[in-house]
């Protein structure tokens, strides 16, 4: 579970998608802001001075303009903002769907690799116990030897080969393991 956690966390695939989540999550805001009613004050003032006066900074009451307004629009026919916002919720889904996906084939592959590191450390085990096994075989020649036991020179052969055949597999397992 905390090796799940860590690649959750941090893998770089899974943070560009879960940056693609959030990113279509604001768009679906943006575009919900879109739909609303638009309501704006206007205000406007030209400042006048009188035509009589000699000085170029006399501004007069008289002579200036003020104007307010405003202006409404309501959402009654928003039919293009509301399809771009619909646009957006299915992008969301579907980005928000490709980083589960991404997340579970994260999952998937964690466990897998978990998996096969337990064989290999299991086969490693197996062939390391061959592997003694082999050695005591061999070690038993000179004690059969001395023991005045004729000794078939066939199984002295065989006995040697089966040394090497399980160093050779002990080396094979263990660069597995350690891979």
């Amino acid at each position: 579970e905390d090796a799940i956690q860590q690649a959750i966390e941090n893998r770089l695939d899974l943070m560009n998608a879960r940056a693609a989540v959030v990113d279509s999550w604001r768009q679906v805001a943006i575009q919900a802001n879109k739909l609303g009613a638009v309501f704006n004050l206007l205000a406007n003032m030209d400042l006048g001075t009188d035509p009589a006066s000699q000085r170029t900074f006399d501004f007069s009451a008289i002579a200036s303009r003020y104007r307010v307004g405003f202006q409404f629009e309501g959402p009654l026919n928003r039919q293009i903002e509301r399809n771009n916002y619909r646009q957006s919720l299915i992008q969301y889904h579907r980005a928000r769907r490709e980083y589960m996906l991404r997340q579970d084939q994260v999952i998937l592959e964690l466990r897998v690799a978990l998996r096969q590191l337990e064989t290999n450390r299991q086969n490693f085990e197996i062939t390391r116990r061959a592997f003694v096994a082999a050695t005591r075989q061999v070690e038993n020649v000179p004690l059969q030897l001395r023991l005045n036991r004729l000794i078939d020179p066939l199984a002295q052969l065989n006995t040697l080969s089966q040394l090497l055949d399980a160093k050779n597999a002990l080396i094979s397992n263990w660069f597995s393991y350690e891979r």
